[in-house]
């Protein structure tokens, strides 16, 4: 019997941003550690490009940059090395307003990175998944992403579960 590989999740740094000291007040920050935490514990995997190891470490808080090194000490982080996806910065260009696709352009890192990897995608950045999910209905690759936000009903315990396939996390599900 094989053992099944664990799914590699993309973490936005805007989560590596806002995670918090436990017992931090602020619910984002609360949710932002308590993602990373069950990411850890449920024995996920990391999926880092260097683009956002770059942007990471310029931004991360303390306690992200410690669970980090904890995690690449752990052989926990999973290298991608994404290509530019084509079809969805395309369908940016020819869908979406200017102040739209500078948003999707600031985080395609995320979304090349998931499609490298097992296409999910934690982030804190919920304007910018509404811009991906209405590419979505455009570019079939997207609508196999999973977007969740460690803010949102049930997104811990979904990582807590080992991020299984989900319609209620893919983009290209109608929210």
């Amino acid at each position: 019997m094989t053992k099944k590989r664990a799914a590699a999740i993309v973490v936005d740094t805007s989560v590596a941003r806002s995670c918090g000291k436990q017992g931090a007040a602020d619910l984002h920050a609360l949710a932002c550690l308590d993602a990373l935490i069950a990411l850890r514990e449920s024995g996920l995997m990391l999926a880092m490009s260097p683009a956002l190891l770059a942007e990471w470490e310029r931004h991360w808080s303390t306690f992200a940059r410690r669970w980090f090194y904890k995690m690449r000490s752990s052989r926990r982080v999973r290298d991608v090395a994404p290509g530019q996806h084509g079809p969805t910065r395309k369908a940016a260009r020819a869908l979406l307003d200017t102040d739209a696709r500078q948003a999707v352009a600031k985080d395609m890192l995320l979304v090349e990175a998931a499609l490298a990897s097992d296409r999910r995608v934690i982030s804190l950045d919920e304007k910018v998944r509404r811009h991906f999910a209405v590419l979505a209905a455009s570019v079939a690759d997207l609508r196999s992403v999973h977007w969740a936000n460690p803010t949102s009903t049930g997104c811990i315990a979904w990582l807590a579960a080992q991020a299984p396939d989900d319609p209620v996390w893919k983009l290209g599900t109608p929210r």
